[in-house]
């Protein structure tokens, strides 16, 4: 799986952990082949960039419905590789980046 894949993954599992709904985060690649992660809840919006891919948008579409095969089917990743994650690395800036946009975490009420 593409890298860039790999993290988009990640960071909506940290966003997971912080007691955000799957049906409140969403895919999201520009022309320029940018991918983040798009959390849409509390009436507010949140985007975390997480970064640039080599591949065009459309591969990266592609990807991006592989992946959500691979959930479907009960699949998972490697939590080693997940906890040496830049997103799970970046949690605490994102805690804080989250916080000051006005988002309440649901995983701490």
């Amino acid at each position: 799986m593409n890298q860039v894949m790999k993290e988009w993954a990640y960071a909506r599992e940290v966003l997971r952990c912080l007691g955000f709904l799957p049906d409140e985060l969403f895919f999201s690649v520009t022309n320029s082949s940018v991918v983040s992660v798009v959390l849409k809840s509390q009436e507010k919006n949140f985007t975390w960039v997480i970064g640039i891919s080599h591949l065009p948008p459309e591969e990266l579409v592609t990807e991006y419905k592989k992946l959500c095969d691979v959930w479907n089917s009960g699949g998972a990743w490697n939590v080693t590789e997940f906890l040496d994650s830049k997103p799970f690395k970046q949690k605490e800036a994102v805690i804080i980046a989250l916080q000051n946009k006005g988002f309440v975490l649901p995983a701490t009420n």
